[in-house]
């Protein structure tokens, strides 16, 4: 049995429907042309799917190894009949029991060639990188890609094959010894699609679908948060393996660097460094880099403080649903410097801390 259909999803050739499924989408999402996959490697993914997810025809194609399923290859019945039928299509593997599955009743062996659409098509994900600014005041997001869409002028129309009546293949007549058998090959109409363009269209070369630059426009509204996204529904690319195509979705991340303020919760945390007499009487600060942009934050805070206490301005910190958060300042002391005191300096000290006591 030939494995390069399972190779191509990278799954074994036991894998469930649901598991050849799966590896499908990832693999489409890998290889999609818009994603900058290969066009040709992704052309055989869905290749691999269409027949693979199919029982009738994954069955076929465990039977035979091949892919067209085209009854005009020569050989014989391997492991008996020596000398064989002319014109049988099994390969080395090939067992009696799937003449039945093949041939019974007289009718053609395979499921139709339009079966396994999917509703939806896979979605796009891709991320942000904005600053705390642009999470505290909002912001907009433009993005520009390229999208197939249907042809404007032919509008991805088509029609059932005539020749096949839509399952992508013909009946045929083999002649294999005495017998006559009712075969199948591929239909040369529809190449296997199950349906034809019912007129040749210029603008889109019989393509049916088109690039176009498409630009979107999102917004980051004040108050969201790191991982919310922003989703724009159906614009990814069109296509005819999937009824609808899949939202482009925008993560939203916070840029790394962006400052000495940290974002936790709904609250800002800085650390601010004061000198020994500042955490002895008290100190003043105007914080002109808060994310507002808009506004200074003045800062008091009495003394004693010691190190590592936190002074909390409450309503300075990052919005959310209507309200904000706080900001949380850190207080660092810096170490006074090592000079000698005088006599009158240390009697003054000493009768401060007396005091106090």
């Amino acid at each position: 049995m030939s494995n390069e259909l399972y190779r191509r999803l990278n799954v074994s050739s036991k894998a469930s429907t649901d598991e050849i499924k799966k590896a499908y989408r990832e693999m489409a999402r890998q290889h999609h042309p818009d994603k900058g996959g290969n066009a040709e490697v992704f052309k055989g993914v869905q290749e691999a799917h269409e027949i693979l997810s199919d029982p009738d025809r994954r069955r076929m194609y465990d039977a035979t190894g091949s892919v067209r399923q085209d009854t005009q290859q020569q050989g014989g019945f391997p492991g008996g009949f020596p000398g064989g039928f002319p014109g049988f299509p099994f390969g080395q593997g090939g067992f009696p029991e799937e003449i039945f599955r093949m041939f019974g009743g007289g009718g053609v062996a395979g499921g139709g060639a339009a079966s396994g659409r999917a509703q939806k098509g896979p979605d796009r994900h891709t991320q942000a990188t904005i600053g705390l600014d642009a999470f505290y005041n909002g912001f907009e997001i433009r993005m520009n890609l390229r999208q197939n869409r249907k042809c404007s002028d032919c509008k991805a129309t088509t029609q059932t094959c005539g020749d096949c009546k839509g399952s992508g293949f013909r009946p045929v007549n083999r002649q294999m010894g005495p017998m006559m058998i009712r075969a199948q090959e591929v239909c040369g109409s529809c190449r296997q699609s199950g349906v034809v363009n019912p007129v040749s269209c210029g603008t889109c070369k019989n393509k049916r679908y088109v690039e176009v630059d498409k630009n979107l426009v999102g917004r980051v509204h004040p108050g969201m948060s790191e991982g919310e996204m922003i989703t724009f529904p159906g614009e990814c690319s069109e296509g005819p393996e999937f009824e609808r195509p899949g939202d482009v979705v925008i993560v939203l991340t916070l840029a790394e660097g962006g400052g000495r303020y940290s974002w936790r919760g709904n609250d800002l945390h800085i650390t601010h460094t004061i000198t020994y007499a500042e955490s002895m009487l008290g100190f003043r600060v105007v914080l002109d880099d808060h994310p507002s942009r808009q506004q200074q934050v003045f800062v008091w805070a009495g003394g004693p403080l010691i190190h590592g206490s936190v002074v909390r301005m409450e309503g300075k910190g990052m919005p959310k649903n209507g309200s904000f958060g706080d900001l949380l300042i850190k207080i660092d002391i810096t170490a006074p410097p090592l000079v000698p005191w005088t006599a009158e300096q240390r009697a003054a000290l000493l009768s401060v801390f007396a005091a106090s006591a």
